[in-house]
């Protein structure tokens, strides 16, 4: 068919052990002490998503569009503590629930010309609530991001250009007494990349490339 819809709702359990400093860089990249108050138990969590997925025609191209509705809940997660002391990180079994929940769109579209466009964005809500019921916003988490990448081809030069970018909506960041405060969260900012692909043959090919033009 050219057109149609397909709808999968899943749900699970999961857990994982936390590579601390494989998958944190700040433990390592930055000034502070690292602290880790006990022995760090694996991640564990409850989830449920919602996918929808339509792929469409219009002329002689063709499309897609997927829907994403999901909700995570840890029973426990290892969360960096940026805050107690500016000078340290503190790791430490979370101290009650932490939820993960959002909706995401991504549409995909092939024009008769050769040219692709792909747009996509997440609202995020990620939060943590303690054992006294207190609510806490994690930090670098953004409540909105996006990422879009526009391909164009050009076959008979063998030629393809892409502009690839992510934009990010303001994040919690961690607060600094005086001299080095700052904003409590981040603003609007937006990362842009360029490339151009050439292809000679099956053996050799060349691509240049501008990271971050803006």
């Amino acid at each position: 068919p050219e057109t149609y819809t397909t709808i999968r709702l899943n749900g699970g359990t999961g857990f994982r052990t936390v590579n601390l400093f494989t998958e944190d860089h700040a433990a390592l990249t930055g000034a502070r002490d690292v602290i880790i108050k006990d022995i760090l138990n694996p991640e564990e969590s409850y989830n449920l998503n919602l996918n929808l997925n339509h792929i469409f025609t219009l002329g002689s191209s063709s499309g897609s569009i997927d829907f994403d509705a999901f909700y995570t809940h840890f029973t426990n997660k290892i969360l960096p503590d940026y805050e107690t002391n500016e000078n340290q990180i503190i790791y430490a079994n979370l101290d009650g629930v932490s939820i993960s929940r959002g909706v995401a769109l991504n549409v995909q579209k092939n024009f008769e010309i050769p040219l692709s466009i792909t747009v996509g964005g997440t609202f995020l809500d990620l939060y943590s609530i303690d054992e006294n019921g207190g609510k806490e916003e994690e930090l670098f988490a953004p409540s909105f991001s996006a990422v879009f990448l526009v391909s164009f081809q050009l076959d008979k030069q063998n030629l393809s250009i892409d502009w690839t970018g992510k934009v990010y909506g303001p994040m919690n960041l961690p607060t600094y007494d005086e001299p080095f405060n700052r904003a409590e969260k981040s603003p609007w900012f937006t990362l842009q990349h360029l490339q151009i692909h050439k292809r000679f043959n099956n053996q050799l090919s060349t691509y240049f490339g501008v990271k971050n033009i803006f």
